[in-house]
């Protein structure tokens, strides 16, 4: 049972290992317009990870960009844009979670992923 044991751990930590070894950080500036702050329906959005998600929809899905908006190759589908808003959930600076709900404001998006996954997340203030 030992040896079952043992060799069970080294083979996750082997599979965790490599797939740190392929995780990469997506980095991007983007603007929080007016726009942002509704979806696609009109209706407006609750929370800042939220309009995270939606400036990406608009750049990817609708090819809306706002002046400072900066293209990302990885948050192309619905799929990868929610595990973003899951990731930035109650991650995001309360003075910054109000600037965002307003609008108008520059923000940097980091990521770190692996494969369709977004294991953590951050925004902060665009200098």
């Amino acid at each position: 049972m030992t040896i079952f044991i043992r060799t069970s751990l080294a083979a996750a930590l082997i599979c965790a290992s490599a797939a740190i070894a392929h995780a990469r950080t997506i980095t991007y500036q983007t603007y929080i317009s007016v726009d942002d702050l509704h979806n696609s329906s009109g209706v407006r959005l609750g929370s800042a990870a939220a309009i995270v998600q939606q400036d990406r929809a608009h750049v990817h899905k609708f090819g809306l960009r706002d002046p400072g908006d900066q293209h990302d190759s990885y948050f192309n589908t619905p799929a990868r844009r929610s595990a973003l808003r899951r990731a930035l959930r109650g991650r995001i600076p309360s003075d910054l979670a109000r600037a965002i709900k307003r609008g108008g404001v520059a923000i940097i998006v980091r990521a770190e992923v692996s494969g369709g996954a977004v294991y953590d997340a951050w925004v902060d203030w665009a200098e």
